[in-house]
Parts: C-alpha cells; structure tokens; sequence
C-alpha cells in the first residue's frame, strides 16, 4: 500500500463526542509534519447531565454510537502507513 502524500509519517485515528469542541483543534495544534488526524465524531445529544440516570444514559448513547465512528475512520487505513 502506497503511503499518505500528507501522512507520510503516520495516519492516527481520533474520536471523540460530537458535542466536544476542543479535541479535534488540539490534536490538529501537536501534530507534527508528516502526520496526519483522521477525526471522526461520535454522535452524541446536546444533553445535561444532571442527575446520575441522566448521565449513565447519555453514556449509553455515546457507546451505542461509538462503533459508528469506528468503521467511518477505519476506511482511512490507518494501519497501511
């Protein structure tokens, strides 16, 4: 497999909850030439937390969404660098 023209170094995969703003930005801040972040977001509700049971089921729904944002940044063969 050819490498990446951008990635020639190292192609990372980053995930994170769609509703965190800071991540993408700060892992695009460190990175160094020659590698490249493939982020993909997990979807999550713009929900409060509030209470315990309003927080276990908003990380419900950030685990059932997880494998999503899984296979959407695999297809960047990741591995293949």
């Amino acid at each position: 497999m050819s490498r990446d023209i951008l990635g020639w170094r190292r192609l990372f995969g980053v995930m994170g909850p769609s509703t965190n703003t800071v991540v993408q930005p700060d892992y695009d801040m460190l990175r160094p030439s020659g590698v490249m972040n493939h982020y993909s977001r997990i979807f999550t509700p713009d929900s409060d937390a509030v209470s315990n049971e309003s927080f276990r089921a908003g990380i419900a729904v950030i685990s059932g969404n997880t494998m999503d944002a899984v296979r959407s940044v695999i297809t960047c063969h990741l591995a293949g660098c």
